[in-house]
């Protein structure tokens, strides 16, 4: 085991991990309000909350070693919810 298995990353980096995980909630809105004709890419749709459930995690975990790390795969998830959200409504 390292030396950084007991530091946290520091609260305001929890709380924006937080907040990116609170579109997550709205997600059985989404499932029930999805439109029809693009029922080939539904499973996609199912998958997305254990995307972003893994990402923050992932950004949680790694963020004391590599702080860097963190930061892209939090720039991803973000960039995620903007084309799923471009792809669901447009």
């Amino acid at each position: 085991m390292g030396s950084n298995d007991n530091r946290r990353p520091p609260l305001w980096m929890t709380l924006i991990m937080i907040i990116l995980l609170l579109p997550v909630f709205s997600w059985p809105f989404i499932i029930s309000n999805y439109p029809d004709g693009k029922d080939e890419y539904l499973i996609l749709i199912y998958i997305f909350p254990i995307y972003a459930l893994l990402s923050v995690y992932c950004a949680y975990k790694t963020y004391v070693a590599r702080k860097e790390l963190s930061v892209i795969i939090l720039a991803l998830l973000v960039l995620s919810y903007i084309a799923a959200g471009w792809w669901l409504f447009t």
